[in-house]
């Protein structure tokens, strides 16, 4: 059940009632008439939103299925997954900016979680493939976390 389609039957149900009341004669029938139309609306509103409400459990299911990069056994590690974020989006920014093969990069990333409140990055280590500029990569780097975290920057075999 799409939204559209929803919305059209609301609609429709909508003019229709107002179409069979507008017809019906005054009178005592008439008002049993609006009541059996808005009865029909109410309904036409009600139906959709028990079928989003019925969804539930199985979006609530979906959610605990999903792997948040935590520890075995359903701890989450949320420091744990944020340095792999940051390890990842990293890599990924040097290789499209330095025109480099997909998983050539490597990056490692030091974390200061002492406070929690405030997770700081204390060191970042990025491996290059041989021919990539150093310097260049550091320089983008530190300007990439602007200059909040010591940069190293060495070769690697293969890209690996």
């Amino acid at each position: 059940m799409t939204l559209s389609s929803v919305a059209g039957a609301i609609v429709v149900i909508s003019v229709s009632a107002a179409v069979v009341s507008m017809m019906s004669p005054d009178g005592e029938l008439k008002k049993y008439i609006n009541f059996v139309s808005v009865l029909a609306v109410l309904a036409a509103l009600a139906i959709p939103v028990a079928a989003a409400l019925g969804n539930v459990p199985d979006i609530v299911s979906e959610l605990e299925e999903i792997d948040f990069g935590g520890a075995e056994g359903g701890d989450f590690d949320a420091v744990e997954l944020s340095r792999c974020q940051i390890e990842k989006s990293t890599a990924e920014q040097i290789e499209a900016r330095f025109s480099l093969k997909s998983g050539s990069v490597k990056v490692d990333v030091t974390l200061d979680s002492g406070d929690v409140s405030a997770i700081d990055i204390t060191n970042i280590s990025v491996g290059v493939p041989r021919g990539v500029g150093k310097e260049k990569v550091r320089a983008f780097v530190t300007e990439l976390y602007k200059n909040t975290a010591a940069v190293d920057v060495y070769e690697v075999d293969d890209g690996g």
